[in-house]
């Protein structure tokens, strides 16, 4: 008479851990852990401190960005391969050959299906930020300007690394390829930030010294349509980018510096205001 005790004890053990399991095993499929494709991500859920800083640290630069997010010519531009933008005929020449055809692309703006079309094959392609369609880049939207892989190169969706002195971005003492007539100003200094900061300008040694050492990102992580980017140490990344991050970002830069006064009596004098001691950048 013993073993329908047992036989309930057993059933009624059962069926408490099943009602302990239960809450827990569907919290893995619930709320915060929704799975997401990798076009969908919130960046701003897991770097929200980022985010912050993106937003708050300088609004006019935040909004530049915005910008240039939501312009679709520019950021075809990127994602195609542009080097250079003919506005009054509305097309983009790249150095990169998508197609395998032996010759770089060419797209032409049709404002009937309003798409970028490539010559040799007549693939319509865009690149639009603006997932939401808000009329607005915001938030995760505006990190994958940088951040994410399709609007650098034809393919794939994961995050990776962009710099303020790419060749398309703000250019660099090597290449300046973010044509100005994509924007609505004139935005030539904007574009040439790089080349600026290369020659005759305060922060050209910080530049310059940045330029000599090399990060840990190797160029054949970044997408380079086929050819070596400027910008870069051997195979590497270089710091030059820090001068632009050093102040608009928080980012921590140590430099070591000696002051140079101006000889204002000598009309030819040095421009540079600083020279560097030992000549190395920290970054924390």
């Amino acid at each position: 008479m013993q073993k329908p005790i047992y036989f309930v004890l057993i059933a009624v053990s059962l069926f408490a851990v099943v009602i302990a399991a239960v809450p827990q095993t569907l919290s893995l499929y619930s709320g915060s852990h929704d799975f997401v494709s990798g076009t969908n991500v919130d960046c701003a859920k897991c770097h929200s401190d980022v985010h912050t800083e993106m937003l708050t640290s300088n609004s006019m630069v935040t909004e530049a960005h915005q910008r240039a997010a939501l312009n679709i010519n520019y950021t075809t531009y990127l994602a195609v391969g542009g080097v250079d933008y003919d506005s009054t005929v509305g097309d983009i020449t790249t150095n990169m050959d998508g197609d395998s055809s032996g010759s770089n692309d060419t797209w032409e703006w049709n404002s009937s299906t309003q798409m970028w079309v490539r010559d040799s094959d007549s693939k319509s392609y865009r690149m639009v930020l603006d997932a939401d369609e808000s009329g607005t880049v915001e938030n995760e939207e505006l990190c994958r300007l940088c951040h994410q892989t399709t609007p650098i190169t034809e393919s794939g969706h994961a995050a990776t690394w962009r710099f303020c002195d790419d060749d398309r971005c703000h250019g660099n003492s090597n290449y300046n390829y973010a044509d100005p007539a994509l924007f609505a100003n004139d935005v030539t200094s904007k574009v040439t930030v790089g080349k600026t900061l290369s020659s005759a300008d305060v922060h050209d040694m910080f530049y310059l010294n940045g330029s000599t050492q090399a990060t840990s990102r190797i160029i054949g992580e970044i997408p380079a349509f086929g050819y070596t980017p400027g910008g870069t140490v051997d195979s590497s990344v270089s710091k030059s980018y820090m001068a632009c991050v050093g102040c608009h970002s928080e980012s921590n830069v140590t430099l070591q510096v000696t002051d140079m006064h101006y000889l204002h009596e000598d009309p030819n004098a040095a421009k540079q205001r600083y020279s560097y001691i030992n000549g190395t950048i920290t970054i924390g």
